[in-house]
């Protein structure tokens, strides 16, 4: 009876929670927004065309000055626990259904990818008819 008690605490406690923004964290500097979220067709124009304007070697700050903070952001790291950082990737969304979840037909990103330096060296995307020229084919 307790357990069941704690369980149903735990899960009108996880619901209540889920309509409601965090704040942008001070660690990841990440945006808060409500879900499922997605850009108006004119948002997402002028974003992509901003996204064009990025090039190769833009330090990391310069470019969250440009399009703002990322939905996500992730240290790129070996599959050993102590391997060696080797970077850091940025996605920023444009379509995304759930917070946690990444759905990769339905959801729309750009994934910018920088070096240890913090220097944009890789630009991927899933929105079809989208293309950046000069990024690497291997990112870190």
């Amino acid at each position: 009876m307790n357990r069941c008690l704690h369980i149903a605490v735990l899960t009108l406690l996880a619901g209540c929670s889920c309509g409601q923004t965090n704040q942008p964290s001070a660690m990841n500097n990440t945006v808060a927004i409500n879900f499922p979220y997605e850009m108006t067709a004119d948002q997402k124009t002028n974003f992509i065309e901003t996204v064009k304007t990025l090039k190769a070697g833009d330090s990391y700050e310069a470019i969250r000055r440009i399009i703002g903070n990322p939905l996500d952001e992730a240290i790129i790291q070996g599959k050993k626990y102590d391997d060696p950082v080797r970077g850091v990737m940025a996605t920023y969304y444009m379509k995304k259904n759930q917070r946690n979840l990444v759905n990769e037909k339905k959801d729309e990103y750009v994934l910018l990818v920088f070096d240890n330096d913090k220097k944009l060296v890789h630009i991927r995307t899933n929105v079809q008819g989208i293309t950046f020229p000069w990024s690497t084919p291997n990112p870190p």
